[in-house]
């Protein structure tokens, strides 16, 4: 801009200077580059396929329960094995298991739809079956999520008439977010 655009400019009424104006090609015009714009929407895609929460803002548990019952009698003692099946398409984490009014601590991970067998308990023959439930404490590994799955636990008497005998677990659904 010269002296005389100045001097035309003052003499129509209009500011001496003015703020140049944005050709859209400026090269820092602080929009985001196609580079950071990708990578915010892969951040966006990423929380929502690690949250749990649908579109409809529902909670979607994924599922754990215990499913097959091995029960081992030991002469007046007997042990109780039982798998833990992962049920859902996301990883979690086994984390306890209380029943007989003892807990066991597992700590293991579980991948998507894997199982395991784990020991829950070992000791004297049950003389009642008082204890009705068995509750599973496992977490969802990609968001943190504390869960229990309560399970009833069905019995038998012995053949011999001296004691009970678990036959299998029930999940009592809905499972609990904790």
């Amino acid at each position: 801009m010269g002296i005389w655009d100045v001097t035309k400019r003052m003499i129509q009424g209009k500011p001496a200077f003015e703020a140049p104006q944005n050709s859209g090609d400026d090269w820092d015009d602080d929009a985001p580059t196609t580079d950071f714009a990708e990578e915010r929407q892969q951040k966006r895609d990423d929380a929502t396929s690690t949250s749990l929460v649908d579109e409809n803002g529902y909670k979607q548990i994924p599922p754990a329960a215990l499913t097959d019952v091995d029960y081992k009698l030991l002469g007046d003692r007997f042990e109780l094995w039982a798998t833990v099946s992962n049920q859902s398409d996301r990883p979690v984490h086994i984390d306890k298991i209380t029943l007989f009014g003892t807990t066991t601590q597992h700590g293991y991970p579980l991948p998507p739809r894997g199982q395991r067998v784990f020991k829950l308990y070992g000791g004297s023959l049950l003389k009642h079956d008082n204890y009705k439930t068995l509750e599973l404490y496992y977490k969802d590994v990609q968001t943190g999520d504390y869960f229990r799955a309560d399970h009833m636990i069905e019995y038998s008497f012995s053949a011999d008439n001296s004691s009970y005998e678990i036959n299998s677990f029930q999940l009592i659904e809905p499972i609990r977010d904790v």
